[in-house]
């Protein structure tokens, strides 16, 4: 299974990365005299692309204050996991999007024509100066798993760009050009308040969900699209909860001490003390990068996390109560070109006074909570997935060639040996030292698929065949008191998040699907 998806990406990436212009933060935008730079990110309400990589094409714009003639904006994904940076030169003039067609590498699922951009406000460049667009948003909810139902698409502009994050992300992308001034771009408004309607609209379409951490003592806190947390426990809908960020969010995490935070791409990073209803901005301190891995460090509020920045990976540890943060550790990711999986973000750990933290796709380091110390250690081979028990034992999906196998280690990975489950089974999850269960998935043998569950540490496993969904890729869970076993599957393009989500409350027996039910906990205020 895993040598097929690696396949199936590596022909991906080559087949349609091919055409696009690509450009990467550092790299000087050829700014000559007369000229100006734009800058927008394009920002998605569905998380497939990020599950198999995310390829897009350039954007054109069209003068219309002259020749009509098109010019095209190319795409920078620094610091995105599913939002699309937008970064380009253009003479001075009023320009208007002309034709906008991302292009999502999904292979899992339908693939989509998105129809033209509706009708926004031009945007002028100014020369020596940076015009700032912020956030276009695209929502997209279909069914293909019912062609007969419409397919609902939403655009969605900032009227008002936030110029603080502009100023920072243009400075992140071009650091060489920071002296440029910037401006909001719009020429005009031409629907007042639009930006408060569609931002509620689209808000409410976000799609999907990260498994974050858990919510009280049988529930699970997700993140999502479009900077919302959403929180689900057995007997009731699922709670959305508006952060104010525009990006995805891929970590949450409630402290014992009672802080909600969420992280994710653009440095986001957000805080909330009561409860979800309103949040303060963390990030705005952090490298330019994808902020995850939010753990606790203690029974209070502090916390620890990474920051995956330039090839660096940067462990970050403070007080979530307060916003005080400082770099605890960092380390540079080496990927292996031949054995190293696409897309493999770092993971972090905490077992007692040590936390664990892998560095795609050839390290991961044990370190020291208390004095900072790190140990550099080799995986047996390149990392595919990682996990660690309650009581301190890895777990490694690795690749010493082509093929993964399943790897355990007693000493904190020191020494490793090949695990005895199936290697078509996700890496399991542990409650405590005896109870655990995972997800066999595979490919072309129901029989061999289905929930593997364990009550004496993994020495033997029962294989049920529930749920009876195919070839998907679960994420297994237990809610804080262990009632609660979740299976969290890859998301359906344009679909809702939990569509292939289950749970069971009877030691994974029977199983239940998550309802596809959403609200908002709170009012959101836009």
């Amino acid at each position: 299974m895993h040598r097929v998806l690696k396949l199936m990406l590596a022909w991906l990436i080559a087949f349609s990365a091919a055409p696009s212009a690509m450009a990467f933060a550092g790299d000087p935008l050829p700014l000559k005299e007369g000229e100006g730079a734009v800058l927008f990110h394009l920002v998605n309400n569905f998380p497939a692309a990020s599950s198999v990589g995310y390829l897009t094409s350039p954007v054109q714009v069209q003068r219309v204050d002259a020749d009509a003639k098109k010019l095209t904006v190319g795409v920078d994904l620094t610091g995105m996991l599913t939002t699309v940076n937008y970064i380009g030169v253009l003479p001075a003039g009023r320009y208007r999007l002309y034709d906008f067609q991302p292009r999502i590498g999904c292979w899992v699922c339908k693939h989509p024509d998105f129809p033209p951009i509706a009708t926004m406000p031009d945007f002028e460049v100014r020369a020596g100066e940076v015009s700032y667009l912020g956030t276009i948003q695209l929502s997209i909810v279909s069914y293909p798993l019912d062609e007969k139902k419409p397919r609902k698409v939403s655009w969605g502009w900032d009227e008002t760009p936030d110029m603080a994050l502009g100023q920072r992300m243009f400075a992140a992308l071009q650091p060489t050009l920071t002296a440029m001034p910037l401006r909001s771009g719009w020429a005009e408004s031409r629907e007042p308040g639009h930006d408060e309607r569609w931002r509620a609209a689209i808000r409410s379409e976000s799609q999907g969900m990260v498994i974050g951490g858990r919510y009280g003592r049988d529930g699970f806190y997700f993140g999502a699209q479009n900077g919302v947390v959403k929180r689900w426990r057995p007997g009731t809908d699922i709670e959305m909860l508006d952060t104010g960020s525009s990006f995805l969010l891929v970590s949450a995490l409630e402290t014992p001490g009672g802080v909600l935070l969420a992280s994710g791409e653009a440095s986001t990073l957000r805080s909330s003390s009561d409860g979800g209803r309103t949040w303060a901005d963390r990030g705005a301190t952090l490298p330019y990068g994808q902020v995850a891995n939010l753990i606790s460090i203690d029974d209070g509020n502090g916390v620890a996390f990474t920051v995956t920045s330039g090839g660096r990976v940067i462990v970050y540890r403070g007080q979530a109560d307060t916003g005080d943060f400082r770099p605890f550790a960092e380390f540079e990711m080496k990927f292996a070109f031949w054995t190293g999986l696409p897309g493999v973000m770092p993971q972090l750990f905490r077992h007692g006074e040590r936390l664990v933290l892998t560095l795609p796709s050839r390290k991961f380091a044990v370190i020291d909570l208390a004095t900072g110390a790190s140990e550099a250690l080799d995986p047996p081979g390149s990392i595919g997935n990682f996990k660690m028990n309650p009581d301190g034992t890895l777990w490694c999906t690795c690749a010493k060639s082509i093929a993964f196998s399943p790897y355990v280690s007693k000493d904190f990975g020191k020494t490793w040996q090949a695990s005895e489950i199936s290697r078509f089974m996700m890496l399991p999850e542990f409650f405590d030292a005896e109870r655990g269960f995972s997800y066999q998935g595979a490919i072309f043998s129901a029989k061999k698929t289905g929930v593997a569950r364990t009550a004496d540490g993994g020495k033997t496993w029962e294989l049920t065949h529930e749920p009876d969904i195919n070839l998907a890729w679960w994420a297994p869970a237990y809610s804080a008191d262990g009632s609660v076993m979740l299976l969290h599957s890859l998301q359906v393009f344009g679909n809702h998040g939990m569509t292939l989500s289950k749970y069971s409350l009877d030691g994974g027996t029977t199983w239940q699907r998550v309802p596809d039910r959403m609200s908002w906990a709170y009012a959101t205020g836009i």
